[in-house]
């Protein structure tokens, strides 16, 4: 099953190819960091920077239309904004999630010749 939903990036894009190839860019360069931050942040448990992280990598996902991952980001950004909950393990098990289906979406894009 496939993560991306490309229809929607070419839609926010109005099918311009060079914007879209721009944002593919840019989102293969972010993923990387959103890892290396959320890893960071689970590493010393600070569960504000999870937050702030989410928060970032959400709309980076939502563009490519990874909406149930982006979702789960949107869960523990409101979360952690609104309640500033203790470290707990849902956010090494979100690190995971997002690992997971962020390889797939680059291999995904990579499949599509980006």
């Amino acid at each position: 099953m496939k993560v991306i939903d490309f229809s929607y990036i070419q839609s926010a894009t109005d099918g311009d190819a060079d914007l879209t190839k721009e944002l593919v860019d840019v989102f293969k360069l972010q993923i990387p960091e959103f890892i290396q931050d959320f890893e960071l942040a689970i590493q010393n448990q600070d569960v504000e920077k999870i937050g702030k992280v989410a928060h970032k990598a959400k709309s980076s996902v939502q563009i490519f239309g990874m909406q149930t991952l982006a979702e789960q980001l949107n869960s523990i950004e409101e979360e952690i904004d609104k309640q500033n909950p203790p470290f707990d393990e849902r956010y090494p098990k979100l690190l995971d999630f997002f690992k997971e289906q962020t390889t797939q979406a680059l291999n995904e894009l990579e499949d599509l010749g980006y």
